[in-house]
């Protein structure tokens, strides 16, 4: 229980460190509840985690999709509302879930430094077929960095996949 409500927080962590609220501290530390969540679980498990992360969070970030489907496409909320939870389990989930496997997989390995060079590399990777393949630009953890300018200079390079 406590690491499904760790997959939840960081969900909660990504939603808060994105417009509207704008709190990018949180940005740091959202995927942080999350590989708690992960190290040590098989990767079957890990996936499991990574669904939930994937389905809460494109939830609670896309949370306007509804409003606007209601509004320009005159949708009742319940379809509405539905549609977003589709799109989250069929698109954004799944890359999520992924990444967690893999991540916990690479956890299990026996040099740190190694693990978390590349479980950052994962988590880029993740986020670059998001955008690239499955046409998702919108809601990467890169975003969140917005407001700080003199951070954000390395995406002249790198594109927001840098700061992520």
């Amino acid at each position: 229980m406590v690491r499904i409500l760790a997959s939840l927080a960081a969900a909660a962590l990504y939603a808060l460190a994105l417009p509207p609220f704008g709190w990018t501290v949180l940005g740091w530390l959202t995927l942080v509840p999350l590989l708690l969540a992960v190290r040590d679980r098989s990767s079957r498990a890990a996936f499991g985690h990574g669904l939930l992360f994937g389905t809460a969070g494109c939830m609670a970030v896309a949370w306007w999709l509804p409003q606007a489907a209601v509004r320009y496409l005159e949708l009742s909320w319940p379809l509405a509302i539905l549609g977003l939870l589709a799109f989250a389990i069929v698109l954004t989930a799944p890359t999520v879930g992924l990444f967690a496997a893999g991540a916990a997989s690479i956890l299990r390995g026996r040099n740190p430094l190694g693990a978390r060079l590349a479980v950052a590399a994962l988590w880029t990777a993740t986020e670059l077929f998001r955008a690239r393949v499955l046409g998702q630009p919108w809601g990467l953890l890169g975003h969140s960095q917005h407001a700080h300018p003199c951070l954000i200079q390395v995406a002249a390079v790198t594109g927001v996949y840098g700061i992520s």
